[in-house]
């Protein structure tokens, strides 16, 4: 979640609670270590199947 929050300039609470939502929506699937421990710092977000692409601003 660190590298997500640095990556994006915002807070990592902020960065976590958005991974949350759109987990729950089935919009971002969350692997790794913080399946489990959604505190650490470790976390991967992998985008679900779909046609649309992820770019980076």
């Amino acid at each position: 979640m660190s590298e997500l929050a640095a990556a994006l300039g915002r807070p990592k609470s902020t960065v976590a609670h958005r991974v949350s939502a759109l987990a729950d929506a089935q919009l971002l699937k969350v692997v790794g270590p913080a399946a489990c421990d959604p505190s650490t710092s470790a976390t991967t977000a992998a985008p679900r199947a779909s046609s649309a692409s992820v770019r980076s601003a």
